[in-house]
């Protein structure tokens, strides 16, 4: 053979500098992974946690149970629930650090802790039925929105739920990413690139609640289609969803974590924001007591959305109970430091209505139902969105009664009662801030 016969032609050889391309760095990546998984690489940023699903959540644990990975603790609770449910009966619980349970239960602390939405309810749906394995799976997770609690939705229907539940609405506001975007965050050498060309900035100083990055239709457009990726899943699965409606605090007034003062540390981390000049002659007049001059001097406030729940709060001091609320519904609208715009809380209510299979849990009116004069504030609400535990068990009870609506669960035996409950948890010393004042917030 001559050595011209040798030689590759020039298409072959580009082939094969792509295939020897593609294969090199399909080991360098897989060597990447395999360093993040045992941990002697860090390949996540806290911006992407909340955003990416990048790594599989469960994993095969000991004792024939799945487990969450040690990826997914960095922002959810250590759960373990069994490989094969037989008889059983299992839910995985979705969204935000307002389904997480916070403050209560935090992914640091390395196990749930009562005083959140599934403690009650896991509780109380065991006592129904002692001889039944009921599995509440807490997947909650602090800071993120519906776009990864989409995916997470994907990740989690093959672990036969016999329900889902999804309460997301409060971290709106990210544009979601590509699906490109997406995929590359699934690569730990793409991961590393990222962390070594554009490292994690410092949180201190960072503005605490999400950043609005779209205009409001284009989020709640987001949020919507977000919420029907979620309807389609669930019912291609033939997984029943409950889904909710969130709670807002209408009546915060802090611009701190916390109006109580025993939860000082707490208190003392702000939100960053500067009131204008305006506003803050305003608010003076309100908390003087001085309510009608608050008003007349916040409706020449340019800053609408601040302004209105000042003018929101005065109302309701001086009697005008469902004026004020209007405008506070209408503040956050503009101004929603986290918590669920009630439009949005709106675009949750026609997705259920829409399809047959979801289940609406309307938290939003249980807690209207629970608060004073209908109008959630601090005897439901620790901060802007979190709520007490006693919060947290109402809601629980609103969602134990709707599985007992839909047929999704029968009667069983008399649970005990949330108070019975809060006793064997030993909540007394949570009520006094004991829990939260070691909430680690950032």
């Amino acid at each position: 053979m001559t050595g011209a016969s040798r030689t590759l032609s020039k298409g072959r050889l580009v082939l094969f500098s792509v295939l020897t391309t593609v294969l090199v760095l399909g080991a360098v990546n897989a060597v990447i992974e395999h360093l993040g998984r045992t941990g002697r690489l860090d390949l996540h940023r806290p911006d992407d946690g909340v955003q990416f699903v990048e790594e599989d959540l469960l994993e095969h644990g000991p004792d024939d149970t799945w487990t969450t990975t040690a990826y997914a603790r960095e922002l959810m609770l250590p759960s373990s629930f069994a490989r094969t449910k037989g008889d059983g009966w299992r839910m995985f619980v979705l969204g935000g650090s307002f389904s997480l349970g916070s403050p209560y239960s935090h992914q640091e602390d390395g196990r749930e802790t009562p005083g959140g939405i599934s403690s009650f309810l896991r509780a109380r749906l065991q006592a129904r039925f002692p001889d039944r394995t009921m599995e509440v799976v807490n997947l909650g997770a602090g800071g993120e929105g519906s776009q990864r609690v989409r995916r997470i939705t994907e990740e989690v229907l093959p672990y036969e739920p016999d329900a889902l539940f999804v309460a997301t609405c409060n971290n709106e506001g990210a544009s979601p990413p590509s699906a490109m975007r997406e995929y590359l965050h699934t690569l730990g050498g793409y991961r590393l690139m990222t962390q070594l060309l554009a490292p994690s900035e410092d949180l201190t100083g960072r503005e605490l609640h999400t950043v609005q990055e779209s205009q409001v239709k284009d989020l709640r457009d987001q949020f919507r289609d977000n919420l029907e990726s979620i309807a389609q899943q669930t019912a291609a699965a033939r997984v029943p969803l409950l889904l909710a409606t969130l709670p807002t605090n209408l009546r915060y007034q802090g611009w701190s974590m916390s109006p109580f003062a025993d939860g000082a540390d707490i208190t003392l981390q702000v939100t960053r924001e500067e009131e204008s000049p305006c506003v803050a002659k305003g608010k003076q007049a309100f908390e003087e007591g001085r309510w009608s001059e608050a008003i007349e001097a916040l409706s020449t406030c340019e800053d609408v959305g601040e302004a209105l729940r000042w003018i929101g709060l005065s109302m309701i001091e001086l009697g005008r109970v469902q004026q004020g609320k209007a405008l506070l519904e209408q503040s956050v609208e503009l101004l929603p430091r986290n918590r669920c715009r009630p439009s949005f809380n709106l675009a949750i209510r026609q997705v259920a209505a829409a399809h047959p299979h979801i289940v609406l849990v309307d938290l939003q009116g249980a807690a209207e139902r629970a608060a004073q004069d209908g109008i959630p504030g601090h005897d439901l609400f620790l901060d802007f969105c979190h709520l007490n535990w006693r919060g947290y068990a109402a809601m629980a009870l609103e969602i134990e009664t709707a599985l007992l609506r839909s047929g999704l669960i029968e009667q069983g035996q008399t649970p005990p009662s949330i108070d019975e409950l809060a006793e064997r948890f030993g909540m007394a010393g949570i009520e006094q801030m004991d829990r939260v004042r070691s909430a680690r917030w950032d």
